[in-house]
């Protein structure tokens, strides 16, 4: 019956040790892209839509363009192509996350180009969160809603 106390004691220690004060960084910055022709066609739909290995992402690191390979993870090049939910094939971009309130990703779509993603991130403690995007200069996005837009090519 002892021991029941001091198991207790140990539980309860051992919890409140390991409870650190912002230990995680919750990050909320994907945006997912509708890239479609001036004719509304998806570019990203198969078998004649562009693929991963066509696009190109460029993180900006003090005025340098980097290109973004990380074989670690799923996202590799820093975007997906995936079906959504309205059956349409999408892109979902990771945009630049560092310490700075603004960050400029460029994504190079093959032979249509490049476009510019800008986002404004608000930043606590613990928290990075997209609150605005522009698209080439263009506020696209204002916190309002998905987190969505559409590239014209």
């Amino acid at each position: 019956m002892k021991a029941l106390p001091l198991y207790i004691l140990l539980l309860v220690a051992s919890i409140g040790l390991s409870c650190k004060k912002n230990c995680c960084t919750n990050i909320d910055a994907n945006i997912t892209i509708s890239l479609v022709s001036k004719s509304s066609e998806n570019l990203l739909a198969p078998p004649n839509g562009l693929t991963l290995a066509d696009i190109n992402v460029y993180y900006m690191k003090d005025g340098v363009k980097m290109l973004y390979f990380e074989r670690h993870l799923n996202a590799s090049k820093g975007v997906l192509i995936h079906k959504h939910s309205d059956g349409q094939e999408k892109l979902t971009l990771f945009p630049t996350l560092n310490k700075d309130k603004f960050t400029e990703t460029l994504v190079e779509f093959g032979d249509l180009g490049t476009d510019t993603i800008r986002c404004e991130y608000h930043k606590t403690n613990n928290q990075d969160l997209v609150k605005k995007v522009w698209l080439n200069g263009k506020l696209v996005w204002d916190n309002n809603g998905i987190r969505a837009i559409t590239i014209v090519k």
